[in-house]
């Protein structure tokens, strides 16, 4: 696994943000969502109309100004971010000083968001990785590909029947897929891993995207990675050895992860289409069409996938044909993946509440106040529910009761909650935007550690036997002790890392808005000896 490695392109970093707003007047309603055949390409549309009272927490780089206001409408606070990303209106030469004025207005909002907070244990060197031979995120091992963006059909390997080993042999989480099809690894968005990782990281390969970066978590099915950009481009690549078996190039970029199933690949992209891909070859089998666009991924239940859309619905739809089974209204905006628990999905979103929805109907069978609105997904463990926002809490809940059992705030630096909470029996663990991931009791809430890092954390954690990893906006993706918070791994990822990491089969995949997904694993050594451990078990 140690060959040459190939030259990396330059690549312009990614023109679709990391943002979030939410509109709470002057909503429009969404039309019936439709199968279409392709090639059809439907035009450019506005997620949804922002006019009254707006909730806005967008970096500079996020806002888009009112077509009919222009850059004043901006400075006075009318100002339009629910709109299509691919279609920004032009800014009059003559409003350039408002934009300056206003520009400045918005990074005095930003530095109040990302307070300096210096860590509170320091770094620790990697134990696999010397930090000194890698300083833009690349190690002094492993391959290194760029993508390309023509159609490359390729039969994706047969999944195997060995079964996944820990170092040590101990098995997996019993009942549990050792892959990661889903956005947090599995229906009640746990982010707990079945498969084991080895003590110490290496990395295995970079696959680098010819344009923008990667803002979506991967899914990791049957020994292929699935995976979008955010200027369009969604990819299919081997994740033993980091080539790309095909890409598909029809949607127009993705914030969203997949999710994978039964030999398809489902996605949304940012201007509302939902595509159903077949995973050997990447062809579409059906498109449907929502109205706004999709930051979350899709949920797989029985022979239904779920998904939620800008336009404030919940969508069900048949999986193998794309028929509309049902659609929820919300009031608002939702941008989370829609966890499943008891017949029901769960839904957080721009309203302020978390939905519990009738999986067999479409019909609402309840909610909760949160107090504020959230793009967070409801981590879901027996009957308790697990989610933060932007009004700077952090909930636990009681599912068959409806209420709340405990609060969380960050003590030192009231910042919000774009990161999904990872649970286990014992405790929840999150990231939060004042630069720290959290070790919450799962009984109180008390905290039970506290790890600071040098940027805003909204990558979600992801449990992994005994240690938890998490990505931040400084760039590095930290290995931690879930007991005690003690780092035990990091590695500089060369670019801010939003996204979140998939762990299948003895890997960690994680990318970062340069456009660089990494892939880390065992050495040749362990790889060999777990494939002898597994064998003899056959």
């Amino acid at each position: 696994m140690h060959s040459e490695e190939v030259a990396v392109s330059a690549t312009a970093p990614s023109m679709l943000p990391n943002s979030f707003s939410c509109s709470n007047g002057d909503k429009r309603m969404a039309r019936p969502g439709s199968i279409s055949s392709f090639p059809q390409v439907p035009g450019q549309r506005k997620a949804t109309g922002l006019a009254g009272r707006l909730c806005i927490f967008a970096k500079p780089r996020d806002i888009n100004v009112a077509e009919n206001q222009g850059v004043w409408g901006l400075y006075h606070g009318q100002i339009s971010i629910g709109q299509s990303r691919r279609s920004r209106p032009a800014i009059p030469n003559a409003a350039w000083l408002g934009l300056i004025g206003a520009l400045v207005c918005c990074l005095g909002c930003q530095a109040d968001d990302s307070e300096a907070i210096p860590p509170e244990q320091p770094a620790q060197a990697a134990l696999s990785v010397d930090a000194s031979s890698n300083p833009p995120g690349l190690s002094s091992e492993g391959k290194t590909y760029s993508g390309i963006r023509k159609q490359i059909p390729c039969s994706a390997d047969a999944p195997s029947n060995a079964p996944v080993l820990y170092p040590e042999g101990k098995t997996a989480v019993p009942g549990r897929q050792a892959g990661w099809p889903l956005w947090r690894g599995d229906r009640a968005g746990t982010g707990q891993a079945a498969s084991w990782l080895p003590e110490k990281l290496h990395r295995q390969w970079t696959f680098q995207a010819p344009g923008g970066g990667f803002e979506a978590t991967a899914v990791i099915a049957d020994g292929c990675v699935y995976i979008g950009t955010t200027d369009g481009p969604f990819y299919a690549i081997d994740l033993r050895t980091g080539r790309q078996r095909w890409a598909f190039t029809e949607g127009a970029g993705y914030l969203a992860p997949a999710a994978a199933a039964d030999g398809l690949v489902f996605v949304g992209d940012v201007q509302g289409r939902f595509f159903a891909l077949r995973q050997a070859d990447g062809q579409p089998a059906w498109r449907f069409e929502a109205e706004a666009e999709i930051d979350g991924g899709p949920n797989v239940y029985e022979d239904r996938v779920l998904f939620g859309s800008q336009d404030g619905c919940l969508y069900c739809l048949q999986r193998d044909t794309g028929r509309l089974v049902w659609k929820y209204q919300s009031p608002d905006q939702i941008r989370c993946f829609p966890t499943v628990w008891n017949g029901l999905a769960l839904v957080a979103g721009c309203d302020g509440r978390l939905h519990l929805v009738d999986l067999q109907k479409g019909q609402p069978a309840g909610e909760v106040e949160l107090k504020g609105p959230t793009g967070c997904t409801p981590a879901v463990l027996e009957e308790r529910a697990f989610v933060g926002t932007e009004s700077r809490q952090f909930f636990a809940i009681h599912l068959r009761e409806r209420k709340i059992l405990w609060t969380f705030e960050s003590p030192k630096s009231k910042q919000s909650f774009r990161s999904s909470a990872a649970v286990t029996p014992e405790a929840v663990y999150v990231g939060c935007r004042d630069r720290r991931v959290y070790a919450l009791d799962i009984k109180t809430g008390q905290v039970l550690w506290q790890f600071a890092t040098r940027g805003q954390v909204d990558s979600s954690p992801v449990v992994v036997g005994d240690r938890l990893f998490v990505g931040s906006e400084d760039g590095r993706l930290y290995g931690l002790d879930r007991r005690t918070g003690q780092v035990v791994w990091q590695f500089e990822l060369g670019g801010q890392v939003s996204a979140s990491p998939a762990v299948a089969d003895g890997h960690l995949v994680i990318g970062n808005t340069a456009g660089q997904l990494y892939c880390f694993g065992p050495s040749d050594r362990t790889d060999a000896s777990n494939r002898s451990a597994a064998s003899d078990q056959q």
